[in-house]
C-alpha cells in the first residue's frame, strides 16, 4: 500500500470515531432527564444569556423555571453544561 492510501485511510478511521464517540458522549453520558431552560439560541445556547446576565436575574429566571439543577445549552453544539443553583 502507498502512503497516501494508508493516511486517507487513518484519517478516515479518526473522523469516524470522532464522530461516533461525540453521539455516545451526547446519547450515554449526558444526563436526559434534567430540565433545559426554553430559548436557546441555535448557535450560542444559553451561554450567550449566561454571559450577558448582569446580576443573576437570567439564574434566577432559570432556577424558577426548571428547579435546582438543570442543564444550559452550550455554544456550537458542545455537550451541554450542568448547573445546579447553590
Amino acid at each position: 500500500m502507498s502512503v497516501r492510501v494508508v493516511s486517507a485511510t487513518v484519517t478516515v478511521s479518526a473522523v469516524v470515531i470522532a464522530a461516533l464517540y461525540r453521539w455516545w458522549e451526547r446519547h450515554y453520558l449526558a444526563l436526559p432527564d434534567l430540565r433545559i431552560p426554553s430559548s436557546p439560541s441555535f448557535i450560542w445556547g444559553h451561554q450567550k444569556l449566561e454571559f450577558e446576565d448582569n446580576g443573576g436575574l437570567q439564574w434566577r429566571a432559570w432556577y424558577r423555571e426548571c428547579g435546582k439543577a438543570f442543564k444550559i445549552r452550550a455554544a456550537w453544539g458542545q455537550p451541554d453544561i450542568v448547573r445546579p443553583f447553590l
